[in-house]
């Protein structure tokens, strides 16, 4: 395996102080690729990485060197040992300000059959945040947005349908009463899901509805507004943003359940806990690492109020500790029980 990490350095990364590594892995069939952030501040660019790193590759560079951070999750295929994971990956830059920063990966899934996927990061460039697409806007304002977003997409759907009929397009005829309820479906989920910001507007992408055969028929889904048109939705947050040049945002920040949680277990292990996905109001699921490892456990469980109760697992899925306590809004305290050994007070909070 050869590993070359390239650095870049163009006037455009200049502008805003940060730069970018990429990281390439020339395994064969295909290159992999993924960003390293270089901030003026070593410790957001830390936040940043991580983030990216453990969302994506399941581990952080602070244990795990560069030219292994794919071996968590890269797709394997050979004589003696097969294992589904990430066959292709790159990424792209889609924003680079002294305020925000948004990275696009986009990466092949292999198993059964090859899936394949993009991911938007947006971050506050300022002090390594997250930014989720509930930190910008008024609640009323959101579901003004959804409504937007969903009625955009529903018309583009009604295009695409009355494009076959008219058409006639022969390998669609046949299936377009499954291709139009499967696109009407599926536009009940991820509303708002994967959102980008770029130089002024918001891109929300809608990810395939459809099984890998047929994939191909998709059609862009994609919904871009700008700035101008949703600033009566944003709050105080996403006006200093994205509509004032010359706010700061340094000291800005939005707590919530699917932001990272810093802490630790028994008062001595740091730890950090992120979910990353919300299946109900009740169900996530997500990780969790040592800072000094850097290497993601996986758990899964519920959330019912302000009662938290998650399990552990490892990589064969057999639980090895719970966690069980209360969430106040931005931190989580409660007990970590292990399988075996003895039970430690945690607390994390965002």
């Amino acid at each position: 395996m050869v590993i070359v990490v390239c650095i870049l350095f163009l006037p455009f990364f200049a502008f805003s102080q940060i730069k970018i590594d990429t990281i390439k892995s020339g395994e064969s069939p295909e290159d992999l690729y993924f960003p390293i952030i270089r901030h003026p501040k070593p410790a957001i660019g830390l936040k940043i990485n991580n983030y990216l790193q453990t969302n994506i590759l399941q581990n952080t560079t602070k244990k795990t060197p560069p030219a292994k951070l794919f071996d968590r999750t890269k797709h394997v295929m050979s004589d003696s040992l097969q294992r589904a994971g990430i066959s292709y990956c790159t990424f792209d830059l889609l924003l680079n300000t002294p305020k925000l920063l948004t990275v696009e990966i986009d990466f092949e899934y292999m198993s059964a059959y090859p899936t394949s996927l993009s991911k938007y990061f947006n971050f506050n460039a300022q002090n390594g945040e997250p930014i989720l697409v509930e930190d910008l806007f008024t609640n009323a304002g959101l579901e003004s947005l959804k409504k937007k977003v969903n009625a955009d997409r529903k018309k583009l759907v009604k295009e695409y349908v009355e494009d076959i009929k008219k058409n006639k397009t022969e390998e669609l005829i046949d299936d377009l009463d499954y291709l139009a309820k499967t696109l009407q479906d599926c536009l009940e989920f991820e509303t708002l899901d994967g959102f980008m910001l770029a130089k002024n507007k918001m891109v929300f992408h809608k990810s395939n509805c459809f099984p890998h055969v047929m994939q191909s028929y998709m059609p862009d889904l994609d919904i871009e507004l700008s700035y101008t048109q949703i600033s009566s939705w944003l709050n105080d947050f996403g006006k200093k943003a994205l509509m004032m040049n010359t706010a700061s945002i340094e000291k800005e920040y939005k707590p919530g359940i699917m932001k990272p949680f810093y802490g630790n277990i028994g008062g001595k292990y740091p730890i950090v806990l992120q979910f990353t996905d919300k299946y109900s109001d009740k169900t996530v699921s997500g990780f969790y690492f040592y800072e000094s490892q850097g290497i993601c456990i996986s758990v899964g469980g519920g959330i019912d109020g302000s009662d938290v109760f998650i399990e552990e697992s490892d990589e064969d899925g057999n639980t090895t500790a719970s966690f069980k306590g209360t969430f106040d809004g931005k931190q989580i305290t409660g007990t970590w029980t292990p399988k075996t050994g003895k039970a430690l007070p945690f607390s994390v909070k965002n």
